[in-house]
């Protein structure tokens, strides 16, 4: 409380800042595995394709904690 900063449980995650649900982001990492495009997964989840395409670009760069955060929560295997 001293420092008046705020700690969120999901910095450094795909899921920081963005106002999608964690199931629509593991909607998008299912089709992203099962070799889907990019438009093709903004088609099926309905968001735009900038949306997809930063999501998926943020899901490469932490593929670690992405896969950390989802375990247990999507039936597939690591990212």
């Amino acid at each position: 409380m001293h420092c008046k900063g705020y700690f969120v449980e999901t910095a450094n995650t795909p899921m920081y800042h963005r106002h999608i649900s964690e199931n629509q982001l593991i909607l998008i990492g299912k089709l992203l595995i099962e070799k889907m495009g990019n438009r093709a997964i903004s088609r099926v989840t309905g968001l735009t394709l900038k949306t997809v395409s930063l999501v998926i670009n943020d899901i490469t760069l932490h593929a670690l904690e992405f896969n950390a955060l989802m375990v247990g929560k999507a039936k597939v295997g690591q990212v």
